[in-house]
């Protein structure tokens, strides 16, 4: 099944998290500190639901009642030992689900716990298409630089 991403969150570029190519959008005008609000309503658009994880926590599927995200979480930190590197958003519809790391302009590298838990994902059966790297851009940066 090819996924289909929520709108305003199409990829437009890759992240590489060691050999492999994880799909990444880039978002223009987020305000600072805002960029884990602005991801969980672009994810609820055209019927997503998502969830905050946060990092490492040790029951991260709790509350989670849908099945396929529950089990998407479940088979990964069987496969991993724990939730830790767990991506901090995830976002479903229907039987797709999407690990997102929101990542603040200028550090979007993905940590090597995250890397950890993408490499059991994949064991897991999963594919990069099934993550997210959602960087946040500092247009102020992008326009000082433009203006020099």
């Amino acid at each position: 099944m090819t996924l289909r991403h929520p709108p305003g969150l199409s990829p437009d570029g890759f992240e590489l998290v060691g050999s492999l190519a994880i799909p990444r959008t880039r978002l223009r005008g987020t305000p600072p500190l805002a960029l884990e609000a602005v991801l969980l309503r672009l994810t609820a658009i055209d019927g997503w639901q998502s969830r905050w994880l946060g990092s490492g926590l040790s029951s991260t599927e709790e509350g989670i009642l849908d099945a396929a995200p529950r089990d998407a979480l479940r088979a990964v930190a069987e496969m991993r030992g724990s939730y830790v590197g767990v991506w901090d958003l995830l976002a479903w519809r229907d039987e797709q689900v999407l690990f997102i790391a929101p990542k603040s302009a200028g550090t979007s590298a993905v940590s090597e716990a995250q890397a950890g838990w993408l490499a059991a994902a994949l064991v897991a059966g999963f594919t990069p298409e099934d993550f997210l790297v959602a960087e946040q851009v500092d247009v102020r940066a992008e326009l000082a630089a433009l203006a020099r």
